[in-house]
């Protein structure tokens, strides 16, 4: 794994922010501004709006890096910080991208485990 790519996954996992701008997603997606705002609009990730503008939070961000990455390499770039992020990301990863994009709203006490509510995502 290249620097670049350790210290992108790093940032995306780590970081304390609830959220980031298109320019700083795409970037440290590793994909372009136009190429980010065209999974935008397919769905793939969920803009939020903020007070700030439309940004793409943290968690979308997770969703996405684990799309992009394989869990080894996230592992591998987490190291021993690994224990302690992945496994959060890995729970509410299963959902799909229907919860992740109404989370706020209908997932937010979910912690593992089961689903609370009765949902299809």
């Amino acid at each position: 794994m290249d620097k670049l790519t350790r210290i992108s996954i790093r940032r995306i996992f780590l970081t304390p922010r609830p959220n980031v701008s298109y320019m700083t997603a795409a970037d440290r997606l590793g994909i372009s501004f136009l190429e980010l705002k065209a999974e935008i609009a397919e769905g793939t990730i969920v803009a939020v709006s903020t007070r700030m503008g439309m940004r793409v939070s943290k968690e979308e961000m997770i969703a996405a890096a684990m799309r992009t990455w394989p869990q080894s390499v996230i592992e591998e770039a987490l190291g021993d910080d690994a224990v302690r992020v992945m496994p959060e990301a890995i729970g509410w990863w299963s959902y799909g991208p229907e919860c992740r994009g109404i989370r706020k709203r209908c997932c937010s006490g979910w912690r593992g485990g089961t689903r609370p509510w009765s949902m299809t995502c």
